[in-house]
């Protein structure tokens, strides 16, 4: 019996068309002489059989236990899944001691499948990484390889569904090939002390996690009905987080540029410097503490906006800040080293309270509105100047 007819009987079993029984009663009733006839096939079972697994000159091999002779169609399957499973595990280490490095692929898989994928960096830089996801978190950090490593987990009820991951010319890329009801979540890990012109993450319903990672012309960070959270990220020429019905944090992260889009939910900023950062939501919360940004625009509906700590550290010139609510209140201190020109306005159901001593009044003052200025305003080596305004809300400014 050919090698194809074996295999002919073992699909049935699988298919159930035939028992264990029938199937095993066809394979004692021909001969197998696919071994023994075949010329090109030298094997005896005293050698050692390995498989090869290869990838941009890196390699791992394992040997391969030969089946024993005259099995059960039952002994075939388990010797053919303790096989399976050995290469499996053997493929695992090797991701995990860079031993093994898989540059393109595929997975097709069902409920609940793992994948996993990884390449080379050359030169220490990427060009562009961009991870899509869905309906399952996208995590990206760091780790001491000197490869991209990509884990997750896929489901999809669609048979041709796949997760497929490109790389060319310092270009990885992992996307799907199918947009309706599929589960794709991913943890990325990038190797540290990397650049790179741009890392595109994107998911729905769920959460994206970006730590410790520098070195990027461009972040840009997009989901819906999920937080997003970026720690320890430095060096980053622009910023853009987006999402719906979630919060956005930053802590320990500096950006020449960012842009903070939300809603329904809140943003926190913490330890954050920039040179220009817009913040946009609605029916949240916006919290800035502890910060270094030259120039910060904040924008919110039914919702307050407190700041707290802001004008520490070294900085000299100029800060500008613009922040703009309805439904909400706007919470300042001012350190009395530091000059400021304000512009706060209310409506008439709102009122403008200031505490700051030394103050030179430009226009009228009323409890809705106040145009004022530090007396020799000029003069201070570091200055702000504020433009507040809200409706149906309170503005604070206090000295710190």
């Amino acid at each position: 019996m050919s090698s194809g007819e074996r295999m002919k009987i073992l699909e049935m079993l699988q298919e159930g068309k035939i028992t264990a029984t029938e199937a095993e009663a066809l394979l004692k009733q021909f001969p197998d002489n696919s071994v023994n006839n075949n010329e090109n096939w030298n094997y005896d079972a005293n050698d050692d059989v390995y498989i090869h697994i290869d990838g941009q000159g890196r390699q791992t091999q394992m040997r391969v236990p030969p089946a024993p002779p005259k099995s059960s169609v039952g002994n075939v399957i388990d010797w053919a899944r303790n096989l399976a499973n050995d290469i499996a595990a053997d493929i695992r280490e090797g991701f995990d001691t860079g031993d093994i490095i898989n540059v393109n692929g595929n997975f097709r898989g069902g409920k609940g499948s793992p994948f996993s994928f990884s390449a080379p960096v050359t030169a220490n830089a990427i060009n562009s990484i961009k991870l899509l996801g869905k309906n399952a978190p996208v995590k990206i950090e760091t780790h001491e390889k000197n490869y991209i490593l990509v884990q997750g987990k896929f489901k999809a009820k669609h048979r041709e569904a796949e997760v497929i991951f490109n790389t060319e010319n310092g270009d990885y890329e992992l996307l799907y090939n199918y947009d309706s009801m599929m589960y794709v979540g991913i943890t990325c890990y990038l190797p540290d002390e990397i650049s790179m012109r741009l890392l595109h993450a994107e998911t729905k319903n769920a959460a994206i996690d970006i730590d410790d990672i520098s070195n990027v012309e461009e972040m840009v960070l997009m989901t819906r009905n999920g937080r997003i959270s970026v720690d320890d990220a430095e060096n980053i020429d622009k910023l853009t987080a987006r999402t719906r019905n979630a919060a956005i944090s930053l802590d320990d992260v500096s950006a020449n540029k960012m842009e903070i889009v939300t809603t329904n939910s809140g943003i926190t900023l913490d330890d954050v410097s920039a040179q220009t950062a817009e913040l946009v939501t609605t029916n949240g919360r916006v919290t800035v503490e502890d910060i270094d940004i030259t120039e910060l625009s904040v924008r919110n509906t039914n919702g307050a906006i407190i700041f707290d700590d802001i004008f520490d550290g070294e900085w000299q010139g100029t800060r500008i800040i613009s922040a703009e609510t309805t439904n909400g209140n706007i919470s300042i201190e001012i350190p009395k080293e530091i000059g400021v020109d304000i512009l706060a306005r209310s409506n008439r159901h709102s009122n403008v309270s200031c505490d700051l001593e030394n103050m030179s009044i430009r226009g009228r003052i009323s409890k809705d509105n106040l145009d004022c200025q530090s007396i020799g305003y000029e003069n201070f080596e570091r200055k702000v100047e504020m433009r507040l305004s809200t409706t149906n809300g309170s503005i604070k400014i206090r000295e710190e």
